[in-house]
């Protein structure tokens, strides 16, 4: 991880409560907004790719609870087994 990517994850961890369960999306807004900030605020240190950014969120996503949704399923009327 770069120095970009651990002050977005610290930056991240204070600001959610460890018990509140967030979701992909909520994350990834947050994730993405703390890189804009850090782009603004530490203009010296390089602004993160698309790929360092979902490392930084696959991370946070091991160290927080997150609710994903239901998957889809598709189930023909009319299915015979094999």
């Amino acid at each position: 991880m770069t120095t970009s990517q651990n002050k977005i994850i610290t930056t991240v961890l204070t600001q959610i409560n460890p018990n509140t369960i967030v979701d992909e999306i909520m994350l990834g807004k947050l994730v993405r907004g703390q890189a804009a900030m850090l782009s603004i605020t530490d203009p010296e240190l390089d602004p993160l790719t698309d790929d360092q950014i979902e490392e930084v969120i696959a991370e946070l996503q091991s160290q927080l609870a997150i609710r994903m949704d239901r998957g889809a399923c598709v189930k023909e009327k009319n299915h015979v087994p094999w």
